[in-house]
């Protein structure tokens, strides 16, 4: 880990007035003065931004100073092509929409999983059926319970969601615990909490650190990096709540009645509900399933016979009670839907799925499953945090942590591997009604003021002195010899034209300067500037964390809009100020820059002043503009 002591030192302009600058020390050191290559290169980055090399540490001026200290990178490679990373765009406005777009909806779905109320999951990854066990490209990564038992009396699953790689996914259970399989990490779980009704639905965050969970009356519990945006404990439900899922970016989220009630938290957006297009009709049947759009301006609803509601830009493929015959109904009733390529799939409490403009990856079937199927799960071909694809996996579920209670050792009772191929169960002849489709559209921004409006107003505080060096960054989390300023560098860069060997460090290239829109290839002209500057955040609360906590918020990779390249000068004019007394001078950027320093705020519980909020509500302006 070559850079990892690059903590504090690296480019300390970054964010700071020119008071705070360090000194030039002029040429005061010599490479003999350094035990290892690290040091060196901690040292020349410190000062090589704002003085240049004064130490006269890199004669050949290849920007790797002292190679014959022990752990130098060597020499720089400089390949004739080398392709931007996938999560990159030209202008450098990368969000966390984007970031979830790479890793899920630009990858081929594979199948899906269904879950049974007893704990048992199928894999669905062939047309001709679904089975307990690996089917195609969808890896069986394991049940609720460990393999030759069964969940304790009473405990039933209820719910399950997919990590961001896809491979693993974590299952819910109604005594509130949480079981981990594949790669999926167990973080914490309600068990212990007084949860006032029944937990209804588990979501991952796109980053798989962490994961909500939502109950019928309209709590929410967040653990890992799941942030707290809201609830509808607090509200006058008409039905409980049925569903709850995040928005693409997972800054937001929907709790979803089961009346067809919409409520938005976060940057999720309201784009209409069922009361409000049908006042004071009463469906026929619940409404049982939310699925955002992979924009997040749109969803579609879901009811128990099969209908289908769509909204925003979620585009309607058609539903069940189109498509059977007239006077039919379904013998087992809808409870989940998924959506991906150019449709939807649902699944019925019975093993029966149904497509509409998706491809349909198989079901139960007639083959009768001991208790109800209760939910499903896309899943799509493996990939890594960055979305790359991964080799998948061959094999069932690994070892993973769970908070379940003892099981007791008896059989469990699984139905047969089925090998029928079916898409449509049996349907009985009654008549059923649904509302015709509506579609509605609206503004995210109106979202994000939402999210503003939460943020705690209170004056700055430092709380005792801010000192930088207690905001320990530009750290190599990962092991792979990128320290936090590369990683943002390789990643946002529009072209790379040179690294150094292993690829640790970017040494030319194309990027775009966010503040100002310009062009820059020299990245000593950059500066990795944190949006929301760790001065600013010590005022807003940061100044009581814990140390790790300061080092998680000043190396958080995990939020793009956290981390951005910027022009030293543009970096360098904006200090530690707040959007109250400097704002960038693009202001075609102000829109993002609220945008991001709202949600970084709200992500990490930050408070903001009154002269802030009014400033940021006055950049919101330009989104609508």
């Amino acid at each position: 880990m070559l850079l990892a002591s690059l903590a504090v030192l690296v480019l300390p302009f970054s964010e700071l007035g020119a008071a705070e600058q360090p000194v030039n020390p002029g040429d005061s050191v010599n490479c003999s003065d350094f035990v290892m290559w690290s040091e060196a290169d901690d040292w020349f980055w410190t000062y090589y931004g704002l003085y240049g090399d004064v130490g006269g540490l890199d004669p050949n001026n290849d920007l790797i100073p002292c190679q014959s200290l022990p752990g130098s990178p060597g020499v720089l490679v400089r390949p004739s092509t080398l392709a931007a990373p996938d999560s990159t765009t030209s202008s450098g406005s990368t969000t966390a929409s984007n970031m979830v777009s790479a890793a899920t909806d630009d990858v081929t779905p594979v199948g899906y999983w269904l879950l049974e109320s007893d704990g048992t999951v199928y894999a669905c990854g062939t047309p001709s059926a679904c089975v307990h066990g690996t089917s195609g490209q969808v890896v069986h990564h394991g049940d609720a319970y460990p393999t030759g038992a069964t969940l304790p009396a009473g405990v039933s699953a209820v719910a399950f969601t997919p990590t961001p790689s896809g491979a693993g996914y974590l299952i819910l259970l109604s005594d509130g615990s949480v079981t981990a399989r594949g790669d999926a990490v167990y973080l914490g779980d309600p068990a212990a909490f007084d949860v006032d009704s029944e937990l209804v639905s588990i979501s991952s965050t796109p980053t798989g650190n962490g994961y909500w969970i939502f109950s019928a009356g309209g709590a929410v519990f967040t653990f890992g990096d799941a942030a707290f945006l809201g609830s509808a404990s607090g509200l006058s439900l008409v039905g409980p709540i049925v569903s709850s899922v995040p928005t693409p970016s997972g800054f937001g989220y929907y709790a979803l009645g089961s009346d067809g009630g919409v409520f938005t938290f976060g940057d999720a957006a309201f784009h209409g509900s069922i009361p409000e297009v049908l006042p004071g009709r009463t469906l026929d049947c619940d409404i049982v399933g939310i699925v955002p759009t992979p924009t997040g301006l749109g969803y579609w609803l879901v009811a128990c016979d099969g209908g289908v509601f769509a909204f925003g830009d979620a585009v309607f493929t058609g539903s069940l009670p189109g498509v059977l015959p007239i006077g039919a109904q379904l013998v087992r009733p809808v409870n989940g839907m998924v959506a991906y390529g150019d449709g939807y799939l649902m699944v019925a409490s019975d093993g029966g799925a149904f497509n509409f403009g998706a491809a349909f990856f198989g079901s139960l079937g007639a083959i009768e499953v001991d208790t109800d199927i209760v939910a499903i799960a896309p899943a799509r071909a493996f990939v890594d945090r960055q979305g790359d694809p991964l080799p998948s996996p061959t094999t069932g579920p690994s070892t993973t942590t769970t908070s379940l209670p003892p099981v007791v050792t008896t059989t469990t009772s699984l139905p047969p591997v089925v090998t029928t191929t079916t898409s449509l169960p049996p349907v009985v002849t009654t008549t059923t009604s649904l509302p015709p489709v509506v579609t509605t559209t609206t503004t995210p921004v109106a979202g994000v003021r939402d999210v503003l409006s939460g943020l705690t107003v209170a004056p700055k505080s430092n709380g005792g002195t801010y000192d930088r060096a207690e905001w320990r960054h530009w750290i190599d989390d990962d092991g792979d010899c990128q320290d936090t300023r590369q990683e943002v560098l390789f990643a946002e860069a529009v072209t790379i034209t040179a690294t150094t060997s292993g690829q640790c460090r970017v040494s030319a290239g194309t990027w775009i300067g966010l503040f100002t829109g310009q062009s820059v290839t020299d990245p000593s002209r950059l500066d990795v500037d944190h949006m929301v500057p760790l001065k600013n955040a010590h005022e807003s609360g940061g100044w009581e964390w814990t140390a790790s906590r300061k080092q998680a918020y000043a190396n958080d990779l995990a939020a793009p809009e956290s981390l951005i390249a910027v022009t030293a000068s543009a970096n360098r004019s904006k200090g530690a100020r707040g959007p109250e007394e400097w704002k960038p001078p693009d202001s075609g950027y102000w829109c993002i820059y609220a945008t991001d320093w709202i949600i970084i705020k709200a992500k990490w519980t930050l408070t903001i002043t009154t002269e802030e909020r009014t400033a940021l509500s006055g950049m919101l302006d330009t989104c609508e503009a």
